[in-house]
């Protein structure tokens, strides 16, 4: 929605497709913007509900990763896998 803030953004994504609220504090941990992206990265410590994959069609399964499980996933945009890692570290 062109009228939403990153983070009403984030919340709303979240709920729809996990079904879990996060909880947001400060900042972005990281943000991209290019000439055909814009994104910023969260680092969510907080959550009120456990995640399910409420969109099936869009996600294959959700899982816990460490960074080296990461990586080795086959991403829909590549760069996402090296911005996640500078972010979390």
């Amino acid at each position: 929605m062109a009228d939403e803030t990153s983070v009403a953004a984030l919340r709303r994504e979240i709920r729809e497709e996990l079904g879990t609220t996060a909880v947001v504090t400060g900042d972005p941990a990281a943000r991209v913007v290019g000439e055909d992206v814009r994104m910023d990265v969260w680092v969510i410590d907080d959550r009120v509900g456990e995640p399910a994959n409420l969109d099936p069609g869009e996600h294959d399964d959700l899982a816990w990763l460490n960074h080296e499980e990461m990586i080795a996933l086959k991403l829909a945009d590549p760069r996402l896998a090296a911005l996640l890692g500078a972010a979390l570290n």
